[in-house]
């Protein structure tokens, strides 16, 4: 079986083209999609109506449909500047039928041993709450805090170009629930977006506390210099391990990494690719239509502007 997961493509023509084609290319017909199709970006009609044409029936929803759905209804939801702004621009450009697909989609689906989710399947709940609320938070709860997965200036380098990295204290305890659920439903895969991270975490199958999760993230981050060629990163599938697949984000990376992202789950493997696009092209626009500076300068350096960590060229040997 060999299917693409998108997710995060925030309103970006520009780069969820480049991706589309890339998909079309090597023949894939199956898409999913894990949310946040609108929101930030320019071109919330381009990315609404591809996403209906190509995902129907395999799209979850995302924060930022939630915060569309709000809008639609005409309630108020606290929300910062970037994210506000982003769904007052879709709300002005999508036509109503787009708005109702977009809302309408489900939080999570499930098929055999995969579970997509935009977010985090097993959130920190305070108690029992109401299914909306628990459905709000598998939209909205981040797995890993920011310090997790912000590039670090020495890595080790796997034999398919993926990054090993440490799974930080705060972040273990949200992990060991995510997989606790996929054991618990029998799943093998769980598919999420939302960090606009690239990479997985995996776990044994069978739990045992004496083994440590690996994580590892499939990105290049060098000095705001991001190398402007595709490049794939590949890691193959071993049976007795669940994988929580970290699918980036095809239209505003945060990984120190500005190429956009998606997956392909190719039999025994798991494929990250990474392309580079028009961004300069994507930021015009945003600064035409009054979008926020802060997001427009995320899609260049493919990080949060003021996170200003010194970096060096990655660092280590490809393993055997």
């Amino acid at each position: 079986m060999v299917y693409a997961v998108i997710t995060d493509t925030h309103s970006n023509k520009e780069a969820f083209q480049v991706v589309l084609d890339d998909i079309k290319e090597k023949g894939i017909t199956e898409i999913y999609c894990l949310g946040d199709i609108i929101g930030y970006g320019p071109d919330p009609y381009f990315c609404a109506n591809e996403t209906r044409r190509h995902c129907t029936g395999r799209a979850t929803k995302g924060n930022h449909e939630f915060l569309l759905e709000k809008a639609f209804e005409g309630k108020k939801v606290p929300m910062h500047k970037g994210p506000k702004k982003g769904i007052e621009h879709s709300s002005k450009k999508l036509w109503r039928s787009q708005k109702r697909f977009l809302i309408n989609l489900p939080t999570e689906l499930q098929e055999g041993t995969r579970l997509f989710v935009h977010a985090n399947p097993a959130p920190d709940l305070p108690g029992k709450v109401s299914p909306e609320l628990e459905a709000i938070a598998k939209i909205n709860d981040y797995l890993l805090w920011k310090d997790s997965y912000a590039a670090r200036k020495k890595a080790n380098i796997t034999a398919g170009g993926l990054r090993q990295m440490n799974l930080q204290p705060n972040d273990e305890a949200k992990i060991n629930a995510v997989f606790d659920v996929m054991r618990r439903k029998k799943l093998q895969f769980c598919f999420t977006g939302h960090i606009h991270m690239a990479g997985y975490i995996a776990d044994l199958k069978e739990e045992n506390f004496d083994y440590i999760p690996e994580i590892m993230l499939a990105h290049r981050p060098l000095l705001n210099q991001t190398p402007q060629e595709e490049e794939t990163f590949i890691q193959k599938i071993e049976p007795d391990k669940l994988y929580l697949v970290l699918c980036g984000a095809v239209g505003q990376p945060r990984d120190r990494d500005n190429r956009a992202c998606y997956v392909i789950v190719d039999y025994d493997k798991i494929i990250w690719r990474r392309l580079p696009y028009g961004y300069e092209k994507t930021i015009l626009k945003m600064e035409n239509a009054g979008l926020p500076e802060k997001q427009a300068e995320r899609l260049r350096y493919g990080k949060y502007p003021d996170d200003n960590e010194d970096l060096e060229e990655l660092v280590g040997n490809p393993a055997d």
